[in-house]
C-alpha cells in the first residue's frame, strides 16, 4: 500500500482497498520504541508497573489490544496491559534516571551476550523474571483519591453496605412507618376520608407483600378505615398518592370544610361604637378581625376553630353568608367587607380556587405534637395509639445530641452570675421520607437581647448612601 497518494484523502490503505473503515485502535496510543509500563500477570493484584519499551502489536498472541514491550533485559513480553507514562512521570527526575540506566543495560545486555534466537525473546505466558529496580507501584499515594468525610454524613461505613436488611417480621415498627396518617380519596366527585390502620396480613399472619425503601418498588398492603366503616385495602405508592393529595407544597394538611357551625370572640374584638376611624377627616370603617373565631365542621363529625383571618382568605363566600345568616354584618368585623364579597359573588368564587386552608398541627397526615411538656406527652400518646415508636425514637436522639451540651444544675444550687435561667421546648416536624423529627430549642424571648449583635444583618442601600456621603 503507498501511503499519502492523492487519492486516498483521509483515509489509510486498507480502508480503501477494503471499503470499510479500518480499526486502528490497537496504534492509537503509542509510537514504535515509546516509554510504557506493563502490568504483569505475576501481580495478580495489579499494584506494580514495570517500565518497559514499546514494539508494536502482537498479532499472533493475545486480543487485538496485546502488545509487544521490550525489557531492559532484552526480554519481549507480551502484555495486554500497557499503559503510556503520564505528564508527571516524564518530567520527573527519578524517571529520567531511570530511563538512563534503562538504556544501558539494555545496551550492555544486547552488546555482550551471545547472538540471540527470536524463541529466546518471547515470553507470552510471563515466565520472565522482571528486574526489581525498575518494577514501581502502579499509583502512589498522591494519586489515589480518598474520601473525605463530612461531620453530618450519616452514610455506612464500607464494611456496613452489604450488611442483611433488618426483616420486617422482625422489626415491624420500623416498617409501618404510614399507620395513623390520614388520606383523601376522591371518588365520582366525592371526597372520603381515611386513617391508615395497619398492613394487611394473611391467615397465618404473615404480611402480605414485600416492604422496600423506593416506594415504587414497595409492594406492601396497607388496610385503610374510612369514616363511613368501610374497609379498603390500599398498596403504599397509592397510600403515598392519597396523602399528597391532601397536602400542600409545605406539607400541611389541607381542610376540607363543610360549613360553619358557630363563632366567638375572645373579648379583644372591636365594638360597633369603634368601628369608624378618621382618614383625612372622614369616617371610615375599620378594617380588622380581631377577636373573632368560627368553628369549622371538617370531614366526617370533626370541628376546628378557626381565626376570622384565616377564614375569610380560603372561604370568603361560606363566611359571608355565614354572617348574614346570624346576623353578624353589623360587627365591625364583618361590615367592612361582607356586602362588598356577596355582590362581587362569581368574581371571587373564581379567584379563592386557588387558595386552601391548612391545618398546622398535621404534617403528610401525621399528627404534630405541640410544644412544651404537653406535646411530648402527647407525643408518646401518639405512639401508644398508633403502636409505634417513631416519635420516641426521634425524642431520644435529639436528647442524646442536645444533653452534652447542657450543665445540670443541683436542686438547690443557684445560677451562676451572668447567666439566665430560661425554658426549653421542643419543637416538632415531619420530614418527605415521613421521618419524624425532634429538636430542643432554648426559649429566646425570655432573656434579654445581648448589647452586641451577634448576627450579619442586611445592610440597605440608604445606609450604604449615607455612609459614602459620611
Amino acid at each position: 500500500m503507498v501511503l499519502g497518494h492523492s487519492r486516498q484523502g483521509d483515509d489509510c490503505g486498507a480502508s480503501w482497498i477494503s471499503g470499510n473503515t479500518k480499526d486502528i485502535s490497537h496504534l492509537a496510543d503509542f509510537g514504535i520504541y515509546d516509554w510504557c509500563s506493563a502490568l504483569s500477570p505475576t501481580h495478580s493484584s495489579q499494584e506494580n508497573k514495570q517500565l518497559c519499551r514499546w514494539l508494536g502489536p502482537s498479532f499472533n498472541i493475545g486480543g487485538s489490544l496485546c502488545f509487544a514491550c521490550a525489557t531492559s533485559q532484552g526480554k519481549v513480553l507480551q502484555r495486554s496491559s500497557v499503559i503510556p507514562l503520564s505528564r508527571e512521570e516524564q518530567d520527573s527526575t527519578d524517571i529520567k534516571d531511570l530511563k538512563k540506566r534503562f538504556t544501558e543495560d539494555l545496551h550492555n545486555c544486547l552488546k555482550n551476550s551471545d547472538p540471540i534466537k527470536i524463541d529466546d525473546l518471547q515470553d507470552p505466558l510471563g515466565a520472565y523474571e522482571a528486574d526489581e529496580k525498575y518494577i514501581r507501584p502502579l499509583h502512589t499515594n498522591a494519586n489515589i483519591p480518598h474520601f473525605e468525610r463530612y461531620e453530618d454524613d450519616e452514610m455506612l461505613q464500607h464494611e456496613e453496605l452489604f450488611e442483611v436488611a433488618p426483616s420486617e417480621e422482625d422489626d415491624q415498627v420500623e416498617f409501618d412507618k404510614y399507620v395513623g396518617v390520614k388520606i383523601r380519596k376522591n371518588e365520582n366527585g366525592i371526597d372520603k376520608f381515611g386513617v391508615v390502620c395497619g398492613r394487611r396480613r394473611r391467615a397465618d399472619g404473615s404480611m402480605v407483600g414485600l416492604y422496600h425503601e423506593k416506594p415504587v418498588l414497595d409492594t406492601s398492603i396497607y388496610e385503610i378505615e374510612w369514616h363511613d366503616s368501610e374497609t379498603e385495602s390500599y398498596r403504599a405508592n397509592e397510600v403515598i398518592e392519597a396523602i399528597m393529595m391532601n397536602v400542600d407544597d409545605d406539607g400541611n394538611s389541607i381542610l376540607h370544610v363543610k360549613e360553619f357551625i358557630d363563632h366567638r370572640t375572645d373579648g379583644t374584638r372591636v365594638h360597633a361604637d369603634d368601628g369608624l376611624v378618621m382618614v383625612k377627616n372622614k369616617k371610615v370603617p375599620q378594617r380588622t378581625t380581631k377577636g373573632w373565631y368560627l368553628c369549622a365542621q371538617i370531614h366526617g363529625d370533626e370541628t376546628e376553630w378557626i381565626d376570622l383571618k384565616t377564614a375569610k382568605e380560603a372561604y370568603p363566600i361560606q363566611v359571608a353568608e355565614y354572617a348574614v345568616a346570624n346576623k353578624l354584618v353589623s360587627e365591625t368585623a364583618f361590615s367592612w367587607w361582607v356586602p362588598y364579597t356577596l355582590k362581587k359573588r362569581d368574581r371571587i368564587l373564581k379567584a379563592v380556587k386557588r387558595r386552601a386552608l391548612t391545618r398546622k398541627t398535621e404534617k403528610f397526615g401525621f399528627e404534630l405534637p405541640g410544644s412544651g411538656p404537653k406535646g411530648v406527652r402527647r407525643a408518646y400518646k401518639i405512639d401508644a395509639n398508633t403502636g409505634s415508636n417513631h416519635w420516641g425514637n426521634a425524642i431520644d436522639k435529639e436528647v442524646k445530641t442536645v444533653l452534652p451540651t447542657l450543665r445540670i444544675l443541683g436542686p438547690n444550687e443557684p445560677v451562676p452570675p451572668g447567666y439566665t435561667c430560661i425554658d426549653l421546648m421542643t419543637v416538632f416536624d415531619v420530614k418527605m421520607d415521613l421521618t419524624r423529627k425532634a429538636r430542643i430549642c432554648a426559649r429566646g424571648d425570655q432573656t434579654d437581647p445581648p448589647l452586641l449583635v451577634t448576627y450579619a444583618s442586611v445592610v440597605t442601600r440608604e445606609s450604604i448612601c449615607i455612609g459614602f456621603l459620611l
